[in-house]
């Protein structure tokens, strides 16, 4: 028997990321599983639909015996339903891998290798193992992604396929604040003109994603051939980096007062806007300054060291830790160049 303790949040960041991966080609049954796998102190969960590939890892507290086990993708969704948390309570779960009566239509009593999960206000599930026969590329998966992260990296092609269901399954395994980053390879064999994608997604989730069926080539035709560059005939653009938000700022601590020459009206006017209207972010900023992304980003950083906003999370909108009552407080500190320590 292997028993294994872990936070609600602890199983979804194990199960969630993997599960939008498993196959639902009914035609393929043997791909619409999560497999849990336990090895050398690490929990792995891993699923594929043969265009994408991804593993989850959950490091163990305590060594437990080493163990495969798969599930259903329908019960893998019925864990994170029944089994739920939330900011203020995370239960912990008990989780039980060992022989457990199998249903049998014949009212005989057969052992099967299955999965218990027990919470703590009374809820349990029991799931069997659902391995097939058949082999597919779960059962070699550490192998796979071992030789894609282990291949040389080439730069991307001039123009990569991706088709947008792919995309949508990266989006959903990648948490709040978290970044996924795409590794090209060199073809896998002869004819092809790119490899599956390498997507790391910090310490959590590994993968492969296999890029859509793009023709070889260097793929100008189709930007000299778009619509768009018949739009956008005779329009001079914008240097594309101008548009690259600045890199991030230093600790509070380190953080300088603004240059004496520096525009601090501007400053003082993005204060009024993100205090007033208590929302933070470069876009609103850009908006309704009338300035560049660049800009905007620059202000936003500029008013995290006057405490007007907290530090970047994601994409989201930053907290703005300035109250209205303190509009006249902030105004003075900027004029003056104040930074706050």
């Amino acid at each position: 028997m292997t028993r294994i303790d872990m936070l609600t949040s602890e199983l979804h960041e194990l199960v969630a990321p993997v599960l939008p991966h498993a196959g639902t080609d009914k035609q393929l049954p043997e791909l619409g599983v999560v497999r849990i796998e336990a090895r050398d102190g690490v929990l792995h969960a891993i699923a594929t639909d043969r265009y994408t590939l991804a593993a989850s890892r959950h490091m163990l507290g305590d060594q437990v015996d080493d163990f495969t086990l798969t599930i259903d993708r329908v019960d893998a969704a019925g864990i994170l339903r029944l089994f739920r948390f939330t900011k203020n309570e995370d239960p912990e779960l008990r989780i039980i891998v060992d022989q457990m009566p199998m249903p049998s239509d014949s009212g005989s009593s057969l052992l099967g290798l299955g999965i218990r999960i027990d919470g703590p206000d009374g809820k349990r599930l029991v799931l069997h193992d659902r391995a097939y026969d058949i082999p597919t590329p779960l059962d070699t998966w550490r192998h796979i992604l071992a030789a894609a992260m282990n291949r040389p990296l080439t730069p991307v092609t001039p123009a990569v396929g991706m088709a947008g269901w792919a995309m949508g399954k990266w989006a959903k395994s990648t948490g709040k604040g978290e970044y996924a980053a795409l590794f090209a390879g060199p073809p896998a064999e002869t004819g092809q003109s790119s490899a599956p994608m390498l997507v790391i997604i910090g310490d959590r989730v590994a993968g492969l994603w296999a890029q859509a069926g793009m023709p070889g080539g260097d793929h100008t035709d189709l930007l000299e051939g778009s619509l768009w560059r018949k739009d956008l005939a005779g329009v001079e653009g914008e240097d594309p980096s101008s548009f690259m938000a600045p890199p991030p700022a230093a600790p509070l601590g380190e953080q300088e007062a603004p240059d004496p020459g520096a525009d601090r009206e501007l400053l003082v006017q993005a204060a009024e806007l993100v205090i007033s209207t208590q929302f933070a972010s470069p876009s609103m900023l850009q908006r309704k300054l009338k300035v560049g992304f660049a800009k905007a980003a620059q202000l936003m950083e500029l008013l995290e060291g006057f405490l007007v906003v907290g530090p970047v999370e994601g994409s989201r909108a930053r907290d703005v830790l300035a109250r209205p009552f303190d509009l006249d407080v902030v105004v003075a500190k900027i004029r003056a160049g104040e930074v706050a320590e």
